[in-house]
């Protein structure tokens, strides 16, 4: 079962996925070891609502947090990613427990491959030797979806995978 992250967006205080069956999945190894909780979003095949989001063909699991900076810390130590945080001194400070705020859509991609290799899953997201972005050509692509590799079992949750997942199992009726 693939799992969706959803960086620094407010999951927590949503009901209709915090009531869900939790599962916990561990990261890294030793002194950077961390976890992150996912929540199972089901109703395979249901339409949109009336805003014309959240139809999604399959069940997933998805992130049921925003990642916090601890998260970010020890993937940033154990594998090298150098992703930056905002400063957050004037919003409450900059503690590890806090979402992990400023970072960019690339940020957010290298985190998520980190997570895939990690575990000796396949990347999601393509970089090149320099560290540039690039798209997967149409054979490994996951579908039309040229972003994100077909095999990856983490990846960055989709407008429409992130809204049923807040929004709640739709129904379409």
């Amino acid at each position: 079962m693939r799992k969706l992250l959803c960086l620094a967006v407010g999951l927590a205080s949503l009901s209709t996925i915090c009531s869900a069956q939790t599962i916990t999945e561990t990261f890294g190894s030793g002194a950077n070891a961390f976890t992150i909780d996912f929540v199972r979003i089901g109703n395979p095949g249901n339409l949109a609502d009336e805003t014309g989001f959240g139809s999604i063909a399959y069940a997933y699991n998805l992130g049921k947090y925003e990642i916090s900076r601890y998260q970010i810390q020890k993937a940033n130590t154990e594998g090298g990613l150098g992703i930056t945080l905002a400063d957050m001194t004037s919003h409450g400070g900059n503690g590890l427990s806090q979402p992990a705020t400023g970072i960019s859509w690339y940020e957010a991609a290298k985190f998520v491959n980190y997570l895939n290799t990690s575990q000796g899953k396949q990347a999601a997201y393509l970089f090149d030797q320099n560290g540039n972005f690039q798209l997967w050509s149409p054979v490994r692509a996951a579908g039309s979806n040229l972003y994100r590799h077909k095999d990856a079992y983490y990846y960055l949750a989709s407008v429409d995978e992130w809204y049923k997942g807040a929004y709640g199992n739709l129904s379409g009726a």
